[in-house]
C-alpha cells in the first residue's frame, strides 16, 4: 500500500565502502538500486525488497539482475532520521555449461 503523501526523505548513510561499490555497478543496476533506496528514504518498500533473517533489527535487501549477474543492496530503514546502507554486493552468474558440469 502506497501512502497518499510520502514522508520527507531521510538521509542516506553509506557504511564502509557501500557507496564506492554502488558507483562501480552498471548504470541500469545503479538506477534500480538507487530508486529502491529512495523508496526506503520516503517510507515505502521497493517491489524487490525482502527482509534478511538472522538479525535483531529489520534488515532489508533489494536486488537488480543484469546479464553479468545479480546485484544487491543491504540496508536498515527502521530509524527515523536515516536509512543506513550496510553493504552492496555482486554475485556473478555462472554460465550454463559450468552449472551443468558441476552438477555431474
Amino acid at each position: 500500500m502506497v501512502p497518499e503523501k510520502p514522508e520527507q526523505p531521510r538521509k542516506l548513510v553509506w557504511l564502509v565502502d557501500s557507496l564506492d561499490r554502488l558507483t562501480s555497478f552498471p548504470p541500469a543496476v545503479r538506477h534500480k538500486l538507487g530508486f529502491a533506496l529512495y523508496e526506503a528514504q520516503i517510507g515505502q518498500k521497493h517491489e524487490s525488497a525482502k527482509t534478511l533473517r538472522g538479525f535483531e533489527a529489520t534488515v532489508w535487501q533489494v536486488r537488480a539482475d543484469d546479464p553479468s549477474g545479480t546485484y544487491r543492496a543491504v540496508y536498515v530503514a527502521q530509524f527515523r532520521l536515516a536509512v543506513y546502507v550496510l553493504h552492496m554486493l555482486f554475485k556473478r552468474r555462472r554460465s550454463r555449461a559450468l552449472r551443468l558440469r558441476s552438477e555431474k
